[in-house]
């Protein structure tokens, strides 16, 4: 299983959501490639996809929004970076 995203939103990831560093840094199950400007995340198994996936919500909630009605500019970026991994726009 896998996950590709930009290296411009994996830098955006490291960047401006430290929530989801330390949420998703327990995991150890993957190892990740970078191919032609893109970052591929590899998974062992569907509970460290999850575990990505997860912190990647935790990273929307808690660095994206200013209460749980407004989203930031932090938050719609990431909003898109998930929507690219669910709807595989990325290609």
């Amino acid at each position: 299983m896998e996950i590709k995203i930009t290296e411009k939103q994996y830098n955006f990831i490291n960047e401006k959501a430290p929530s989801f560093k330390v949420e998703f840094a327990v995991s150890t199950n993957y190892s990740i490639d970078i191919v032609d400007g893109f970052v591929i995340f590899h998974f062992n198994d569907i509970d460290t996809y999850d575990d990505f996936m997860n912190a990647l919500d935790l990273a929307i909630v808690h660095d994206g929004m200013i209460n749980q009605d407004v989203v930031n500019d932090v938050g719609i970026e990431l909003y898109k970076i998930y929507d690219s991994i669910i709807y595989g726009d990325n290609d």
